[in-house]
């Protein structure tokens, strides 16, 4: 072998050295792409790889092209020149393209003097093509590629191979280790809720995580009641929504082999990107997986974009997964939410029965709740903080069934030592409360609600913002419905005194801030007073 035939080698050796070290796939493919250039003396070049879910080849790293169809080239198996190649899993040197009969109907490159075209394989499967080219006006010495440099290609090839398929495991199981880490951090997410309405909202903000996507939605069927939510990052002409409400109702339909009529199906945007118009494009692509619970389907989990052949087998392994976790988290809340409605209508039925002990305080609850609720959506709370006021609203007075009917019946005000008896009983209503875990955030509200926003109050004798928020807004609640209704003692009085007094104990027994939301809701509070008589 002459000297000149050792050059080659000398530097595919070379190149095989560093490719065993690379394993960072992008930085990879780019110094194959040079390295194949600099071997053979080309002047332009394509590095692609195949997606065996398509059958396509496309372009990961190039020379010469324009990014635009370096981007937008893709070929199936068995299309001139590369795909061919592929096919059959052979080198091709070509020197005149018109001498291939394969290439007649091929759209002929005229610039290009001369092309080598080699399969990147493992084994016997390809997995990429490497593409080199002279052309006319190139600055390459050649005139033409010799079976030489084609071999020379080939052999480097062999070896360019097996480092992208080692790249691409390595990138694959950080890939996978990631999706790992990203579904448990999601899962304790999801799981971290009770509300289902939090549960979804949480689907979507963790899904997108995961996978990319334009529009997410979801169809879900408990109990007969059957809801559809969707969520968009453009935005999107209610027709599509409509479109998409109706598909995920016939496949749910299918599955479950009952029809769903549209007007039984409650639905809820859960987020949409505002803009000044919509975006006209149609759908290209779709991901659409079960909810599945034990081996009942309780609904859909459905993602889609703008983009064509976006979605891959990976995406759907991604979706299945998740759409289990998320299936488990809305079972959950489900139960939880019978648990709690069992055990709260017991708790409320016992609260009920207390105040048929007394006539002067019958519906208290309910009306104190009523308004409590009214105050904390002015003040903007979350809706997590307004269900633990109404339940604290309902279940306040519940230590009452501890205290003697002498004393809550008595017809004269109350002695100095039967009033520190009826003061336990927000302690005796918090002990009671406090056995059930899932009332714990009611707690403070009902324990505190007698305390005094100048520290006057009782059982702890907190003030200002040392009071729970929500206790503030009860006491509020519960001294107007208490002053607007009869007692044993005093009759009632009328709203117009009660609000004058609450405006009198601002800032002494009442927080400030509760009393001015009061007062701007006082016509709609009286209004529910009058009510009831």
């Amino acid at each position: 072998m002459s000297k000149k035939e050792h050059v080659p080698l000398k530097e595919i050796y070379s190149i095989c050295q560093w490719m065993g070290a690379r394993v960072e796939l992008k930085e990879l493919l780019r110094r194959i792409m040079d390295s194949a250039l600099k071997l053979v003396q080309a002047d332009h070049g394509s590095l692609m790889l195949l997606n065996e879910e398509t059958g396509e080849l496309s372009i990961e790293v190039s020379s010469g092209l324009s990014q635009a169809i370096a981007n937008s080239f893709k070929i199936r198996i068995g299309e001139p020149i590369a795909g061919l190649v592929a096919k059959e899993g052979k080198p091709l040197l070509l020197n005149h393209l018109t001498d291939d009969p394969r290439l007649t109907d091929y759209l002929q490159r005229k610039e290009i003097r001369s092309a080598i075209s080699v399969p990147l394989k493992i084994r016997e499967r390809v997995i990429g093509m490497l593409n080199l080219n002279l052309v006319q006006g190139g600055l390459s010495p050649k005139d033409i590629f010799t079976q030489e440099d084609a071999e020379s290609v080939f052999i480097m090839g062999a070896q360019a191979a097996g480092a992208i398929e080692n790249a691409r495991l390595y990138k694959t199981v950080e890939q996978r280790l990631q999706e790992l880490f990203t579904l448990n951090e999601v899962g304790r997410a999801i799981a971290s809720t009770t509300d289902p309405e939090q549960i979804i909202k949480l689907t979507f903000s963790n899904l997108k995580k995961l996978v990319c996507f334009e529009i997410g939605s979801i169809f879900l069927a408990a109990d007969k009641q059957f809801k559809f939510a969707f969520t968009s990052s453009i935005s999107i002409p209610q027709t599509l929504i409509l479109n998409l409400k109706d598909n995920l109702i016939q496949i749910f339909s299918r599955l479950i082999e009952q029809t769903i009529e549209t007007e039984q199906i409650l639905t809820e945007p859960i987020e949409v990107k505002e803009a000044e118009g919509t975006d006209p494009r149609p759908i290209k692509s779709q991901l659409t997986v079960p909810l599945i619970c034990g081996e009942k389907v309780i609904g859909l989990l459905n993602i889609n974009s703008l983009s064509e052949d976006i979605f891959h087998r990976d995406n759907l392994r991604i979706m299945t997964t998740f759409a289990s976790q998320v299936s488990v988290a809305l079972e959950n809340a489900r139960r939880f939410r019978e648990i709690k409605e069992y055990y709260t209508g017991t708790i409320k039925a016992l609260a009920a029965e207390i105040e048929t002990r007394n006539p002067y305080t019958q519906r208290h609850s309910e009306r104190v709740t009523e308004y409590a609720v009214l105050l904390a959506q002015r003040l903007s709370l979350s809706e997590d903080r307004i269900e633990e006021i109404k339940t604290a609203g309902l279940l306040h007075d519940l230590g009452k069934i501890g205290i003697s009917d002498d004393i809550l019946l008595k017809p004269d005000k109350l002695t100095s030592d039967e009033m520190d008896i009826m003061k336990t009983h927000p302690v005796k209503s918090g002990k009671i409360v406090g056995s059930l875990k899932f009332l714990q955030s009611t707690l403070p509200i009902i324990v505190h609600h007698h305390e005094r926003y100048d520290g006057g109050g009782y059982p702890d004798q907190l003030a200002g913002d040392n009071i729970p928020l929500g206790a503030r807004i009860l006491a509020v609640a519960d001294t107007f419905d208490a002053m607007t209704s009869s007692r044993p003692y005093r009759g009632p009085m009328s709203p117009e005194e009660a609000k004058n007094e609450i405006i009198k104990q601002s800032g002494r027994q009442f927080d400030p801030r509760v009393v001015e939301v009061f007062l701007k809701e006082y016509p709609q509070i009286k209004a529910m007073k009058e009510r009831e008589g």
